[in-house]
């Protein structure tokens, strides 16, 4: 797109995207902490994000300039980590104690396999981007309605909730489904 200044341009895409990313997961937390729908309190963010993370990669495939490119990363990042945020929540609200390694080891693994295949799969699409993209993209929502679709959150309609403060934020905990003072 700007090969005399790609180095630079790189960097700022980067800068951008990870901002996006630091700001989201937290902001998303708190709020599918307070979420209640029929299809839990996690469900509705995941598959918003999914979608979202969806359509941003899609067109991030097809920039044309950096404007775009940056304005289209970060749509996709604001996605996935709106995906990602709850996600992460779903050990502590859904895996048994017991359980916990195995799902920790399963979800590490799946970071890992992601972090083999995605660089091979960015090769074999290095000369049709747009094609590339779109792959990448596609198996990532399809892999999310999938664990959308296998494990259903349960109904948080008539679930309390602890009102939103940044200072009960900063001085509890959640343990054990219970909140606890740090």
């Amino acid at each position: 797109m700007d090969p005399d200044h790609k180095v630079q341009q790189l960097a700022l895409v980067n800068a951008v995207v990870a901002t996006v990313s630091v700001l989201t997961q937290p902001v998303v937390g708190v709020l599918s902490d307070r979420t209640r729908t029929r299809f839990g309190a996690r469900s509705p963010w995941m598959l918003a994000g999914a979608l979202l993370g969806f359509l941003g990669l899609i067109a991030a495939g097809l920039s044309t300039s950096v404007a775009t490119l940056l304005m289209t990363a970060s749509i996709a990042y604001l996605g996935f980590n709106t995906f990602g945020g709850p996600l992460t929540a779903i050990q502590p609200d859904r895996v048994p104690v017991d359980r916990r390694g195995r799902y920790s080891t399963l979800a590490g693994l799946g970071t890992v396999i992601a972090a083999i295949i995605g660089p091979v799969i960015g090769a074999i699409f290095a000369t049709r981007i747009p094609l590339g993209y779109t792959v990448i993209a596609t198996i990532a929502l399809v892999f999310s309605l999938g664990f959308l679709t296998a494990n259903p959150d349960a109904d948080t309609r008539n679930s309390s909730r602890s009102p939103l403060s940044v200072k009960r934020s900063k001085s509890r905990v959640r343990s054990n489904g219970r909140w606890c003072r740090v």
